[in-house]
Order: structure tokens, then sequence, then C-alpha cells
């Protein structure tokens, strides 16, 4: 049994203790509290004092691609051209084995937990790398078995299944601590039939649903004029495209996903697609920085 003490304890659900104490037992938390109070009902076990610093639960990266941190810096040239950028991203990817992936995946589970991120909504194609590199690293997380490039109605089914060999697959490796969902990639790259199948399987299933939207212009229109960039692939690659966002299988995966208890986060252009109420503006985004070298933490003082 050890005793976690520091200037600030922030349980989150009840209001900061200053001068405070986590006691923890093994793998579980026993008590917190003031210092005072904590060592006087623990008088046997140890101490750690971290100083200056804060106690909290650790935070949740809620929607990471640990499969693609060893592309840091090599998309950056084509940052500003969204489709450049989905292009170059599958062909980085098909150009590196499953085994430096992984090795990077770890990497960056790592990075997080040493910024303090110790649960993960992972999302990745290749769901067996995220789910290897959360577990080898013991943190939390769920992991998202992303669909392929799936656009059209006619191999919906075929798709469906493929969908489903490797969400069972990646199932029967989850842990406890680290469990599994499914994603389909966008409403760009889904169909409706098979947003329709996702949706009904989550029903009988129950497992979490993520999903990206409203991630860019061409995306926007796309979806509300029938047009522009998206469209024009389509036509290249003679792909019978149907859109799934406008009354169609995106608005019903949504509601289903509503209805089974699912918080869902949306930009005020998603909520507009799907006849939600809109949100307000957000603030914008700042750029993060290329270097995610974590900040140093305080070094515990035993006493």
């Amino acid at each position: 049994m050890r005793i976690l003490t520091a200037k600030h304890v922030l349980p989150i659900t009840s209001d900061p203790i200053e001068d405070g104490a986590v006691v923890i037992d093994g793998s579980n938390i026993v008590a917190v509290g003031k210092t005072a109070d904590v060592s006087k009902q623990f008088p046997d076990a140890g101490t750690d004092d971290f100083g200056d610093a804060a106690i909290l639960p650790g935070f949740v990266n809620c929607h990471s691609h640990l499969e693609i941190t060893a592309m840091r810096g090599a998309l950056d040239d084509v940052e500003h051209d969204f489709m450049a950028w989905l292009i170059k991203l599958s062909r980085v990817r098909e150009s590196m084995s499953d085994d430096e992936i992984a090795e990077a995946a770890y990497i960056g589970a790592l990075e997080g937990a040493q910024a303090g991120v110790t649960c993960f909504g992972d999302i990745g194609r290749l769901g067996h790398i995220g789910l290897s590199g959360l577990k080898r690293a013991g943190l939390r997380g769920v992991v998202f078995q992303e669909t392929e490039f799936s656009p059209e109605n006619r191999t919906a089914d075929n798709d469906f299944k493929k969908l489903i060999g490797k969400f069972e697959r990646l199932a029967a490796e989850s842990t406890d601590l680290v469990r599994v969902g499914l994603s389909p990639h966008a409403p760009y790259t889904v169909s409706s039939r098979l947003f329709e199948s996702i949706a009904q399987f989550s029903i009988i299933e129950r497992f979490p649903l993520t999903i990206h939207a409203a991630e860019s212009l061409a995306e926007q229109e796309l979806l509300t004029d029938g047009g522009g960039e998206f469209v024009r692939v389509y036509e290249k690659y003679s792909v019978d495209w149907e859109s799934p966002a406008i009354g169609g299988g995106f608005g019903r995966f949504v509601a289903t996903a509503v209805r089974n208890g699912q918080s869902c986060v949306f930009s005020s252009a998603e909520h507009a697609a799907v006849g939600l109420v809109i949100a307000p503006p957000s603030t914008p985004t700042p750029t993060p920085s290329s270097s995610l070298t974590p900040r140093p933490r305080p070094t515990p003082r035993p006493r």
C-alpha cells in the first residue's frame, strides 16, 4: 500500500483537494483526501510526495490512430489538400510491414501514457495493431475495427461479411482493459446498405461505434450538393456511390447509436446533414506542433 501526495488532487467527481493524497493498494484506489487525514488513517503506508503537482485521473484520447504513428511528418507536404492527404496516407501505409506499424503503434501508446493519456479510442483498418499496442503498453481503451473503402451498395453484403470477420477475430483478443467496436470510416467511403447493416448488427451485439464526419469542405460539398472532388474520384474509378448521409443509412446509423445509449459528437455541419440540433460554432483548433516530446513529469520523493 502506498500514499501518493501532491499540492493538488483533482478527483473530478468532487471538489479539488489542496495538499491532497491518494491511497493505492495494488491496482485499487483505497482512499482520497487531505494528506494529514489520510496519513493518520494509514500510518503504516509508504508515501511518495510529488510536491507542487496535481494528481488526477488519466486523460482520455477519444480519437486516435496508433497504426499511423510512424507516418509523423510524412504527410506534412499534402496537409493542405485533403484528397492528396488520403491518397498518400494509403500509399505510405501499404509500403510498411505489419511489424513496423505494430512497433510504431506501441511507441504511440507509450507517448500517450507519458503525456497522461491512459485510455484510447483507437480507430484503424489494422485493428489488431492498435489492440496489440494498447495491451502491450498496459493501457485501457476501445479499438474500433474500421471499414475498407466500401462505397457501393452492390458490394455491401460481401463488405459487411469481411468486416465482421475482422471484428470477431479482434473481439477474441480483447480483454477487460481493451474492448472492441466498429467504425464505418466516413460517409464518403461507406455505402448506405453497409451503414444499415452495421447499425443492425450493433443492436444485436451492443458494441461501441465511431465514425469520421464533417472533416473537410470536400465532404461537405459531396453530402450537401452531391458534387465536388469526391464525385470526380468516383467517376474516375467508375464507383456507383449512393449518399448514405442525407435521408439514408447514415442517419439511421446515428439514430441507432443514440437509441443504444451511445454518445454522439458532431460538428455543426454534420448535425445539419442528419437533421439534429445545430451545435454552436466551435473554437478554431490550434495547429499542433510536429513534435510530440512529452513534458517531464515530477519525480516522486520517497520519504
